[in-house]
């Protein structure tokens, strides 16, 4: 799309939000909420805090709506109204009456900043480029959000270049997903994880490479073989032989927007859940990582995340030279903010997964180190700072 076009779409679209908000009114205490997937991550996390802490009713956009019903408290909408005109209308009129709004990604998009709060709760802090790092055609991208959450001081002039904020409308206050690493929880027996006594848990999270098979600025590195191969049976039942031997499980959940997405597989040692799985069963992955004794990504987010349970993490780089040409990073010297085990070789997978079974921790300092850049807090309270800066009530009359 050229430059005049993206400009003449901006301005399209604000003429739009200034005619809604003259129209329709906003309905205080209204709130709604969006994220990719449907009904996870950050806007999760932050919904069902505030439907356990608070009396307020809360609404979903969701794109599957045959998947989930309407409660008390919770009413589920088609993501931008579905096919009817009908539908249509109602998702803009919720969006634009809806006092408070929250998203993972780019969502409500005539929402009006100066009549609404729109918080961009976001899907985790960026190693990667992203919004307006990674294209200029992303300079407009979330223009209408009021603020955008942070983990740390450290993160907004980042996100300000990311996002063309200021200072004052990026809030450090952690990601409402880190609560749940701090709580125990049923996950691990909904999943069918069978973690016994002294056995370690690694959790492998790759982030995506393709999304529906296009390209995204990234490489085109199947990361499912680039370091150990867990493509084919053969190749699973002897990683699984040698996980066994070491007494050490490893979890493998693909990242939800890649196009090569694998099938669930389960052996004793070596377990394939896809994202779909989770979802049928409701359970958030940051519910499954607070029984992680170790954590194996890439460039994903999670890693900065898990660094406020303070374990061992290994990063699996064999792409990091192609990743960095063509997606990009935010750092100059990206391996320098890595706080774990870098990992080329299949050579390198099998020591990382000796030191965690071994329970070696070469790596403490290094977390240490970087725990307060990428972290102000290590608590379970990101929900609660939020919920107080914006102003919402507390009170709970427990009659819901």
């Amino acid at each position: 799309m050229s430059s005049f076009s993206i400009f003449f779409k901006h301005c399209l679209i604000e003429m739009i939000r200034f005619v809604l908000s003259v129209v329709i009114p906003v309905k205080k205490g209204k709130l709604m909420f969006e994220s990719y997937p449907d009904y996870s991550d950050n806007a999760r996390a932050f919904s069902d805090f505030l439907l356990e802490n608070t009396d307020y009713n809360v609404i979903w956009s969701v794109r599957d709506i045959t998947r989930y019903k309407n409660s008390d408290r919770i009413r589920f909408v088609e993501k931008d109204g579905g096919k009817s005109l009908g539908g249509k209308l109602r998702f803009v009129y919720d969006t634009v009456s809806s006092q408070f709004l929250f998203s993972t990604h780019g969502s409500f998009l005539f929402a009006n900043r100066i009549r609404q709060k729109y918080v961009v709760l976001w899907h985790g802090m960026p190693l990667k480029k992203i919004a307006r790092l990674q294209s200029d055609d992303n300079r407009f991208y979330l223009d209408n959000a009021s603020y955008v959450l942070s983990t740390s001081k450290y993160y907004i002039p980042i996100l300000q270049q990311c996002f063309a904020r200021e200072s004052n409308e990026i809030l450090s206050f952690g990601l409402p997903r880190n609560d749940l690493l701090f709580h125990e929880n049923n996950s691990m027996t909904v999943l069918g994880i069978d973690k016994q006594k002294g056995e370690k848990m690694i959790v492998y999270l790759p982030t995506f490479r393709k999304v529906d098979g296009v390209s995204k600025g990234d490489t085109e590195e199947d990361v499912f073989n680039s370091l150990f191969d867990i493509t084919t049976n053969e190749s699973r039942e002897k990683i699984n032989c040698y996980l066994r031997e070491l007494n050490v499980i490893m979890v493998v959940k693909p990242h939800p927007a890649d196009s090569n997405v694998l099938e669930e597989y389960r052996n004793s040692n070596l377990i394939i859940i896809p994202h779909s799985y989770f979802a049928d069963k409701d359970i958030q992955l940051y519910h499954v990582l607070h029984y992680a004794d170790a954590l194996l990504t890439d460039y994903s987010s999670a890693f900065i995340d898990y660094l406020n349970l303070d374990c061992p993490i290994g990063f699996v780089l064999t792409d990091i030279n192609n990743y960095s040409e063509n997606r990009g990073f935010i750092f100059d010297s990206p391996m320098e903010y890595l706080p774990g085990m870098q990992l080329f070789t299949e050579q390198d997978f099998k020591l990382f997964c000796e030191g965690v079974a071994k329970g070696k921790d070469n790596f403490k300092s290094e977390r240490e180190r970087l725990r307060y850049v990428y972290n102000d807090y290590s608590d379970a309270n990101s929900c609660l700072r939020l919920a107080e800066y914006l102003g919402l009530s507390m009170q709970k009359s427990g009659n819901t």
